[in-house]
């Protein structure tokens, strides 16, 4: 099992993973809407791994919600850098963690530029709880 911890600039707020694949094995994404693209976001889950997410004070948090508000976009509020989305569901919570605030600094596999617009609300929700990294509450 293979630990591996991304926090924002700042260090108000980040993410432990643990799973069983090393970066080089990690499937990246690019999604290609507004805000990833603005951000620079390379973004990669795995369902057989878990993540702990480690804020130690709630108020630097900033849980961004866009569009569609069908995802929290964890945003830190002190130095703007987005770390994660995660969603909640019947099924339990699941989040897809940005690769450019691991450290340290990790190679992961080029990013596939992937766009989900034609996907509809249950579609999307679907896809992320069968693709995304489970979230637990233990470190």
């Amino acid at each position: 099992m293979h630990t591996y911890q991304g926090r924002c600039h700042c260090g108000a707020t980040g993410f432990k993973l643990r799973g069983a694949r090393t970066p080089d094995q990690w499937t990246v994404c690019a999604c290609q809407c507004s805000f990833c693209r603005a951000h620079g976001a390379r973004t990669t889950s795995d369902t057989e791994a878990s993540v702990h997410f480690i804020t130690p004070d709630e108020s630097r948090l900033n849980r961004y919600r866009f569009a569609l508000k069908s995802a929290d976009f964890y945003v830190c509020r002190n130095c703007g850098v987005y770390v994660a989305s995660a969603i909640g569901s019947p099924s339990g919570r699941f989040a897809t963690l940005n690769v450019n605030v691991v450290s340290p600094l990790v190679e992961v596999p080029a990013a596939a530029r992937v766009t989900y617009d034609s996907e509809m609300p249950a579609q999307k929700r679907a896809r992320r709880e069968q693709q995304w990294t489970p979230v637990t509450d233990i470190a």
